[in-house]
């Protein structure tokens, strides 16, 4: 046998070992080379979903800001400004209904993305799969079971963090097989092989948290492990408050400025004759307290919350006292208890009386057993005139104003007979509202009555049916919060000849002060504002001239000043200033209003209590938004 040389065998040797080195470095380059491109793909397959998913989120803030514009009260984005659509129903995948958000949904609610209602062409991530949409609880429904202002938080959990979205977006890239270890079974992961036939599955498209079943807040945008055992593969892209309102904050602004709509209804409230006001004099009511839930204005309070407080339901009962509605209060406005006028009755009226009625009366105030009540008899056209007798007013209550009024006629000088006449008496009655002034209120004279009359006559001289015997009711509103209510009565005419010859008995409950519209949440125009409670976001201030128990106007000393306009300084009568979300506060934090801190309302030279106030561009730091409410004379 042939032997080889020893140096030829360690040749051939080295040149294996040298073959295989080169066999192996191409291969880990080949490799590499593959993860590398593998881990390109997926980054730029993520970078393309990133961006697909931008334009989707963008597209529903944008519809969802632009929707609240509405001006139609029909509408359910018009009751509720920043309400978000369902996902897409389930059965309406492959349809003509594809692509448009249900009707309606529960919340939290997982389906596709309706892209159709966002004005979308239809989006498909990277794997050519249409993108999924959850939505919080909180943000949609039917009308008057929700509230979204500006403190309305997103009530999803995403990665462990509470509230942090409103609503999320998923690219649900393709199908895989779950089979978690059990670091994963205890994030949320369960086994599964998603198929994509069939019915809709929410759970053939997205894995782990974001599949649980039933549907619940808590989702992900990552699990432990994944890298070495794949489990998930959804991209989840959060919708914020934060994001939403920036734009939703214009809108509402620009909604309750609105001319014809919520600022003036609020300014003309006591801006009528009703209310001793006339083209150059009006009055607005006292603010409530910052952090005062119940909205009910406090005396000498010129800055605050608006006093939204109310006292009856649309179908006219007494609202319910609840904590979930403080603004509720069916006794805040009652008749003024208190020690009353001296009652001095008049001089009794009989056939042998050495007593001339001709010429002036005096005024009669005529206490009942508490409420504060002035009982006048006004002159009229009659030479001969009837005359107050007797009045009793003891059935008077917090509610209810009660007064019998009798009267007859008087003779001459004794010992002149009495002949037959016929007597007719004009009868002004002023009573006290108690926190009139606190709220907002108006006239409702339909529940004013007289009993004992025997014809179907309307006594009660209305503004509305005003005459030259005057014109009633008539509110004027006090420094101290109440008001006093005047009406005035055109009795009967009856002949008499005796001194108390007929009886009749007026009847004023509080129901006369009837809740304005502007506090009423199911009124057709400006009930979404405190539907959705955005008067707990909206700061109030009035100048002293225009506060109650003022002269109904005001110069430059006594209105609001407005600096940082195109006019500075400016003036106005009155103000509101939409505090948008609180800046102090920032998101997922829980909002801290009401709050009796102004800084979590106002930012800036706003949030320092006095009569000035500043406008300026909203940025990170200041996002308070000025609303003229009553202008400056």
């Amino acid at each position: 046998m042939r032997t080889v040389p020893l140096a030829r065998r360690q040749s051939g040797a080295a040149l294996l070992i040298f073959a295989l080195i080169l066999v192996l470095g191409t291969s880990w380059m080949l490799v590499s080379a593959l993860n590398r491109a593998s881990s390109e793909k997926a980054a730029a397959s993520r970078t393309q979903n990133g961006e697909l998913l931008r334009q989707a989120k963008d597209a529903l803030i944008g519809y969802v800001v632009t929707h609240a514009a509405t001006t139609n009260p029909s509408d359910l984005d018009y009751k509720h400004p920043g309400r978000f659509p369902c996902p897409e129903a389930t059965a309406d995948a492959g349809t003509t209904n594809e692509g448009y958000a249900a009707a309606n949904c529960t919340l939290p609610a997982i389906g596709r993305l309706p892209w159709r209602t966002l004005g979308m062409s239809k989006p498909l991530d990277n794997s050519g799969e249409p993108l999924w949409y959850v939505l919080s609880t909180g943000w949609t429904g039917t009308a008057g079971t929700f509230k979204i202002n500006s403190d309305t938080p997103g009530n999803l959990t995403l990665d462990g963090t509470a509230n942090w979205a409103i609503a999320l977006i998923v690219a649900p890239g393709p199908a895989i097989t779950l089979s978690p270890n059990s670091s994963q079974i205890s994030a949320g992961c369960e086994a599964r092989s998603q198929t994509r036939s069939g019915a809709l599955d929410y759970r053939n498209y997205l894995e782990c948290e974001n599949a649980s079943s039933p549907v619940d807040s808590n989702f992900v945008t990552s699990v432990t492990g994944n890298a070495t055992n794949e489990v998930f593969n959804d991209q989840v892209v959060a919708v914020r408050t934060t994001d939403l309102m920036p734009g939703l904050d214009g809108v509402i602004a620009t909604r309750i400025a609105r001319d014809q709509d919520l600022t003036s209804a609020l300014a003309g409230v006591y801006a009528t004759a009703d209310w001793n006001a006339s083209s150059g004099t009006r009055w607005l009511p006292f603010a409530a307290t910052l952090g005062d839930a119940s909205a009910a204005g406090a005396a000498g309070t010129r800055a605050g919350i608006l006093p939204m407080t109310y006292s009856k339901q649309s179908n006219g009962s007494d609202c319910v006292v609840s904590a979930s509605d403080p603004r509720c209060n069916p006794t805040f406005v009652s008749w003024k208890s208190g020690t009353g006028l001296t009652f001095t009755a008049p001089l009794p009226i009989t056939t042998t009386a050495r007593y001339s009625v001709y010429g002036a009366y005096p005024s009669m105030s005529v206490p009942a057993s508490s409420p504060f009540i002035t009982v006048t008899e006004v002159a009229n056209s009659n030479t001969t005139r009837g005359t107050l007798a007797k009045l009793d007013c003891s059935a008077t209550t917090s509610t209810r104003i009660s007064c019998a009024i009798t009267y007859g006629r008087s003779c001459g000088s004794y010992p002149s007979p009495c002949t037959s006449q016929t007597v007719q008496p004009r009868i002004r009655l002023t009573v006290r509202a108690q926190n009139v002034a606190k709220a907002f209120k108006a006239f409702e004279i339909d529940y004013v009555t007289l009993f004992g009359a025997t014809v179907a006559t309307n006594y009660f001289k209305s503004r509305s049916t005003a005459t030259s015997y005057g014109a009633s009711p008539l509110g004027v509103l006090r420094s101290d919060g109440d008001a006093d209510i005047t009406t005035e009565w055109l009795l009967p005419s009856r002949s008499c000849t005796v001194s108390q010859c007929y009886t009749y008995t007026v009847n004023i409950p509080i129901a006369l002060l009837v809740d304005h519209s502007v506090v009423n949440s199911a009124d057709t125009v400006n009930g979404w504002f405190v539907m959705n409670d955005w008067h707990r976001v909206t700061y109030y201030a009035v100048g002293s001239g225009y506060a109650p128990g003022g002269p109904g106007n005001c110069s430059t000393s006594t209105c609001i000043k407005i600096t940082g306009g195109t006019i500075s300084p400016d003036y106005r009568g009155a103000i509101l200033v939409y505090a948008g979300r609180d800046l102090m506060t920032p998101a997922p934090s829980p909002a801290r209003r009401p709050s009796s801190t102004i800084t979590h309302y106002l930012e800036g030279a706003n949030a320092v209590v006095d009569d000035t106030y500043e406008t300026k561009s909203a940025s990170t730091t200041f996002n308070d938004r000025l609303i003229n409410l009553y202008p400056y004379p």
